[in-house]
């Protein structure tokens, strides 16, 4: 019987001392993300890679490509919830249970269609999965321009009044 070990994103925080276990949060530092920065997404997916793990589960990371990236070629299957990124939808290996582009992009681009608009904006947080081209090609599909405003992901409160 095949014993699979289950690692879990980084931004769970947890140690890599059991066969089902998290990321050693430590790499990232408080509060246990990546908080936008690549390297430290492409740490955590090596850190996986050296725990032995034989899967990977995590949530809709802002920064899937980069995990894509190592985890894809190591042959180490990734589950998602949604698939946000043109490398989360077409690398080997990688299973969105959801397509996050269909959701975040195809609704609302429909909508636009209906009611006739030709120019939108989006507000979302810089990251690659979130800021790259899949959301223009889905308006452009429809017949409207896509403007994408990208806010760091180290500013307090952006969405607060």
């Amino acid at each position: 019987m095949l014993a699979v070990a289950t690692v879990a994103a980084c931004s769970s925080g947890g140690s890599t001392s059991s066969p089902t276990a998290t990321a050693d949060p430590a790499l990232l530092g408080p509060p246990n993300e990546s908080k936008g920065n690549p390297a430290a997404a492409t740490d955590c997916a090596n850190q996986m890679i050296s725990a032995g793990a034989v899967a990977v589960v995590e949530g809709a990371p802002g920064l899937v490509d980069q995990t894509v990236d190592v985890l894809s070629p190591a042959g180490v299957p990734l589950v998602l919830d949604y698939a946000t990124s043109q490398k989360s939808l077409t690398s080997p290996n990688v299973f969105g249970l959801m397509n996050g582009v269909s959701s975040i992009f195809g609704t609302p681009a429909e909508l636009a269609r209906q009611s006739h608009v030709t120019k939108a904006a989006l507000v979302t947080i810089d990251v690659p999965a979130a800021t790259d081209q899949l959301g223009k090609l889905a308006f452009g599909n429809v017949g409207a321009q896509l403007d994408v405003v990208a806010i760091p992901p180290s500013t307090p409160a952006w969405f607060a009044r």
